[in-house]
């Protein structure tokens, strides 16, 4: 059976510009096993999305029940703490161009997260305005979703279904009512791509959640075109 195109690249790309860690500089990967271990901050406790206190693991839904009012979400899965090692590397993905470090955030999110929550589902990344994009070169929360996917080896498809209308200010330093103002009708559903859904779930997919504002825009949005439940699967809590 011959090598994938993907394959010889990738091993062409490592033996040119070896990987080295972001962390200690070792040799081999992006983010090496010893500080993996040692330097990134796992999430250990199931937190509520809406008031970020404790929660129960027992339950479908990862809001208090007295919270529920307030969300468009039933479920929130974050894999990690937005800090140090992984802080630097999605600087890196998302400022310096190394699309290639999407893979490695897929991993780190594979190791935590609950795997149903790519079952059943239809997987919608958040999406940038084209012209960031067009700058960047790359969605990095569409590259997340699609390595999820390989990674976990589900057939789970990734479909843009909503696009951001507006080019928003970026949201880092904004009060939560700064930033709900700031992405007031800024994402609308791709109507082609809707009648595409399958599933009655859709998981949106980003890599960094503050206060949630931008996956309950986005949700509301969903909700409005028939979607009947929306989750979301981020990489980092911030």
């Amino acid at each position: 059976m011959g090598l994938s195109f993907r394959t010889v690249y990738g091993t062409v790309l490592d033996f040119l510009f070896p990987k080295q860690c972001l962390h200690c500089t070792k040799y081999g990967n992006f983010i090496c096993n010893y500080c993996t271990k040692h330097f990134v901050r796992f999430e250990t406790e199931l937190l509520c999305h809406v008031c970020h206190t404790p929660l129960l693991r027992t339950q479908l839904e990862t809001s208090h029940a007295r919270c529920r009012e307030f969300t468009q979400l039933r479920r929130v899965s974050t894999s990690v703490r937005f800090t140090g090692i992984t802080k630097n590397l999605l600087h890196e993905l998302k400022y310096n161009y190394y699309f290639g470090l999407a893979e490695d955030v897929a991993t780190l999110m594979i190791k935590t997260m609950d795997l149903s929550m790519l079952t059943d589902t239809t997987l919608v990344p958040i999406p940038l305005h084209w012209y960031k994009k067009n700058k960047r070169g790359f969605n990095q929360a569409e590259l997340i979703a699609k390595h999820l996917v390989r990674l976990s080896k589900k057939s789970t498809r990734v479909i843009p279904l909503l696009t951001r209308v507006r080019n928003t200010k970026t949201q880092v330093g904004m009060k939560k009512e700064d930033r709900q103002q700031n992405l007031t009708n800024a994402f609308k559903v791709n109507p082609k791509l809707l009648k595409t859904i399958e599933t009655d779930t859709v998981t949106l997919v980003d890599d960094v959640f503050t206060t949630g504002t931008t996956l309950e825009q986005c949700a509301q949005v969903l909700k409005e075109h028939g979607i009947k439940h929306v989750d979301a699967i981020v990489f980092a809590r911030g």
